[in-house]
């Protein structure tokens, strides 16, 4: 088989296979004939795709190895699908920094998607809007993946959350202090402790 055919070995995503691409990236002359073709025949993402990986192989070839490591890498954590995170924990009865500033922190220390029930902030109108309140915190907890709690301290809607999320299979992370005196309910329903939000978001990148 000549190496012109081996360019036309394709993947499953439509774009030529790592091997075919190694076979050319010796040669200078096939490189620039393969690049003709990717940019006259592929088109988007696949095209996208086929170039990334030409470069790769012709930089592997010339022993830069450890630097496509690290494009790899990077492109792989850019192109990461992260768990969306639901921020639980006590608003009623809290101060602003006491509501906000760890969701703020999470949220800017986090990749993906955060739902925030802070955005609307009903402290003060519980009363009369505990329909709203409860019925569109429902909704967020059921599109969330991961439930991350700030167990500050007791909270009547912070723990029916975490029931509510659990009986609908979500895992639930529990950010509390060391010495933290944890109901056995709490124990129950969660999946992992940590002491600190950092180490609580290394856990969900890890699982």
């Amino acid at each position: 088989m000549t190496t012109r055919e081996q360019w036309l070995i394709l993947g499953e995503d439509g774009v030529p296979t790592q091997t075919a691409l190694n076979l050319v990236a010796a040669n200078e002359t096939n490189s620039a004939l393969l690049a003709l073709w990717i940019n006259r025949n592929l088109k988007g993402q696949q095209r996208h795709c086929a170039f990334d990986r030409l470069v790769n192989a012709i930089a592997r070839h010339n022993g830069h190895d450890q630097a496509v490591d690290i494009f790899e890498a990077e492109c792989k954590e850019q192109h990461m699908e992260y768990p969306t995170l639901y921020l639980c924990g006590p608003i009623n009865g809290c101060t602003d920094a006491e509501a906000n500033d760890w969701r703020t922190l999470v949220k800017e220390n986090w990749p993906g998607k955060c739902i925030d029930p802070m955005k609307r902030d009903y402290r003060g109108k519980e009363a009369e809007a505990f329909r709203e309140i409860v019925e569109l915190d429902k909704i967020e907890v059921a599109a969330c993946d991961v439930m991350l709690v700030n167990y500050d301290k007791p909270s009547v809607g912070t723990s029916m959350e975490i029931l509510y999320a659990w009986e609908r299979g979500k895992r639930i992370v529990v950010v509390c202090k060391p010495d933290a005196v944890i109901s056995p309910w709490l124990r129950y329903h969660a999946h992992h402790f940590a002491n600190s939000f950092a180490d609580a978001l290394e856990h969900i990148r890890a699982v």
